[in-house]
């Protein structure tokens, strides 16, 4: 089932991002953020070691079409740009954890408030799948943990862009990846964006 929901997601964005290049002018727009992510684990609070926040970020471009001035469809990818890594004394032994992203893509409906040709807020549903390598090492023994997660979401987020002239601008946006996690798991980005 799983492979069939990540099937039917990459179709839909690879159909988002072929569309947005043969729609007329001024009807689509593309975007590049650094995306930065606040991940808070309480799963090692049973171990003695207490709630940890990860820290990684990824690299992140969309593409989306503006189906009229209030509404869009948004495809996205992410490619990791940086980990994430804790050391903690665990049973005495001194333990290195890493979360180090791999790549995250999704799919939106955007909703926008255009409040004139320079600036408009936007809000955002959709489905995100993201993918972490999870490692740990222990001092004196090496790696015992090398692994990958992987995770389909609802997830829900909203921004902001700021158009400096026409057609180039800067967004601002929050997202919360997984809508089950919302408050534990958020990511803020800044980027360019470009309407055509």
């Amino acid at each position: 089932m799983k492979i069939i929901k990540l099937a039917a997601t990459a179709g839909f964005c690879v159909a988002v991002f072929s569309s947005n290049l043969v729609w007329a002018e001024e009807s689509s727009y593309f975007g590049v953020n650094y995306e930065a992510w606040s991940v808070k684990d309480d799963s090692g609070e049973d171990f003695g070691i207490g709630k940890v926040t990860w820290s990684p970020s990824l690299l992140t471009v969309k593409a989306g079409i503006n189906l009229d001035e209030s509404f869009a469809i948004e495809g996205k990818l992410g490619l990791g740009a940086g980990d994430s890594s804790k050391t903690v004394n665990f049973s005495g032994y001194q333990t290195k954890m890493t979360v180090d992203p791999k790549y995250s893509f999704g799919v939106y409906g955007v909703g926008k408030i255009p409040f004139n040709e320079e600036f408009e807020l936007y809000g955002k549903l959709g489905l995100t799948h993201f993918a972490f390598d999870l490692k740990a090492s222990v001092t004196g023994y090496g790696e015992i943990v090398n692994e990958t997660e992987s995770e389909t979401k609802a997830s829900i987020g909203a921004g902001a862009n700021f158009f400096l002239d026409e057609n180039n601008g800067i967004n601002i946006e929050w997202m919360a990846p997984s809508i089950g996690d919302l408050g534990d798991v958020n990511t803020f980005s800044v980027g360019y964006i470009r309407k055509f």
